[in-house]
């Protein structure tokens, strides 16, 4: 191998691991054969130790890229004036380089070589840091971030046919039926009043009860619940109304269903982007991480995106990558995790903000739509990988739970029936009222021309419902104390015009 110009260096002792040799011999190729690029791969010049090696592969690889010819020769004008070049004797180092074309004999180990000992100096460093940070007791645990090794430069591994081969192939296992396969991510979207928070805390202590929930099998075994939005107090009064509605006691879940909320924390993210565009898992990501560690969860439930991802919603790399992580960790502990996230405005529940990338980053997504006529809810696979496409769920919401209606006994099917088209109706009389007052065209209790009913009837936002169910909201709405007739507004001729109006905050309800 050529004789190398030592370097300076003002590195300790225990200087990080490096090999210019190797460096300069894969450089010296390079200038050789041109076509030596090929064997770089990953490697970027932050990558060699030697910062003008750096400069001197940068400079290369950009000529090269371009279709010149590139020779120590061609190079020369470009570093004349570089201080680093000088230290090592002046450009008379580039010819230096391609004394005796060794490293044309192993481009490729030489480039695996920088880029493992580029890897072992990053988390050299990374850990160092690490240790900095642990002797520092005022320092939070969860806020350390812990090295993980790159898989730059690593060579793929392919399966073993012949192993598999002497093995029975097995079906994707799911934790919940149709819905939510194992070591995936399932994307559960929806509006934000469809009632997503209340599903995966019922689905989750179904889990740990080891019930059905909705009419589906859940996986029995311990399981994690992590809001974003709602604290503590929400968490138990939805969770006493899911223990009654599964005719659980909530003291037998303790150690096995995991409610968390991390309602006001500042930094709920999983990861952070790098300049690079690379991500990083961040603290949050580190405790879920150990959390699904320590309680063998093998259901997780994230609640939701918009708090967890910090990146652009627009950006396929970064929603791909941001997916690859989560997936990363449903891989290692054998757990399903269903992240929810909105819908676009005025979707449907299939159409989920941002971009189409976050269907297209998971195996698996189901939508949460909701009838408000009905009160009820439609659970529908939208994107499978593993399970029949289209499947749908249909589930009414009653006591502050979720359970289908056949399993609501007759008379409280007939009476949810009754009481969810009353408020339907109450909404849509009250839509209408407004409208007519925001127009000034005043309208009545009393039976005319201006009867409120019928003129509602033919409106739009009637939505097709009768005057008869019209007349009934009037009614029970008068009886609540929703409307009144009062004096609305002075026409043309300064008189007052009466009609009806929605209830004035601190007004009683006039008579008459």
């Amino acid at each position: 191998m050529a004789t190398i110009h030592p370097l300076t260096t003002s590195r300790a002792e225990s200087a990080p691991p490096s090999n210019v040799e190797a460096e300069a011999a894969f450089l010296g190729a390079m200038l050789i054969d041109n076509a030596t690029m090929r064997s770089a791969g990953d490697l970027k010049p932050e990558h060699f130790h030697a910062t003008i090696h750096g400069k001197i592969f940068e400079r290369t690889s950009a000529l090269i890229g371009r279709g010149s010819k590139v020779t120590p020769v061609t190079l020369k004008p470009y570093f004349e004036a570089d201080e680093g070049m000088k230290e090592l004797g002046g450009v008379a180092y580039l010819a230096r380089l391609t004394a005796d074309g060794q490293g044309l004999l192993n481009p490729d180990e030489l480039a695996a070589q920088i880029l493992d000992l580029a890897e072992r100096r990053r988390l050299t460093t990374e850990f160092q840091a690490a240790q900095d940070a642990l002797a520092d007791q005022a320092t939070p645990l969860a806020e350390i971030a812990f090295p993980s090794p790159s898989v730059a430069g690593q060579a793929f591994k392919s399966l073993d046919l012949a192993a598999l081969a002497n093995r029975e192939a097995k079906p994707t296992a799911f934790a919940i039926e149709q819905i939510a396969p194992v070591g995936e991510v399932t994307l559960l979207s929806g509006p934000g009043s469809a009632g997503k928070s209340l599903l995966g805390q019922q689905f989750a202590s179904a889990a740990a009860a080891g019930v059905r929930c909705i009419g589906l099998d859940v996986t029995s075994g311990p399981a994690i619940y992590l809001s974003c939005e709602d604290d503590g107090e929400a968490l138990h009064w939805r969770q006493a109304h899911i223990c009654k509605a599964l005719g659980q006691d909530m003291a037998q879940l303790a150690g096995r269903l995991h409610l968390v909320t991390l309602r006001g924390e500042l930094s709920t993210e999983l990861g952070t982007f790098q300049h690079d565009g690379t991500i990083r898992p961040a603290a949050t990501y580190r405790r879920l991480d150990r959390m699904m560690q320590r309680t063998r969860a093998k259901l997780v439930f994230l609640d939701n995106l918009s708090h967890l991802f910090t990146g652009n919603e627009n950006d396929r790399g970064e929603v791909t990558r941001f997916s690859n992580l989560l997936n990363r960790l449903a891989s290692q502990h054998a757990a399903a995790i269903i992240l929810f996230g909105h819908t676009s405005k005025g979707g449907n529940g299939a159409s989920f903000s941002g971009s189409t990338a976050w269907a297209n980053a998971v195996r698996s997504q189901v939508t949460l739509a909701h009838d408000p006529e009905t009160d009820l809810r439609t659970l529908t696979v939208t994107k499978a990988n593993y399970s029949r496409k289209g499947e749908a769920i249909t589930f009414a919401w009653a006591d502050w739970a979720f359970v289908r209606e056949d399993d609501l006994p007759d008379d409280k099917r007939s009476e949810h029936g009754e009481t969810v088209r009353a408020a339907y109706d109450n909404a849509l009389f009250l839509a209408c009222l407004r409208e007519r007052n925001r127009q000034q065209r005043a309208v009545s209790e009393k039976a005319g021309a201006n009867y409120a009913p019928k003129q509602f009837a033919a409106m739009p936002e009637a939505k097709k419902v009768s005057k008869e169910r019209l007349i009934a909201a009037m009614d029970r709405l008068f009886r609540l104390g929703k409307i009144e007739r009062a004096e609305l507004w002075r026409g043309k001729d300064r008189k007052p015009v009466l009609g009806l109006r929605e209830t004035q905050i601190g007004e009683p309800a006039e008579n008459g």
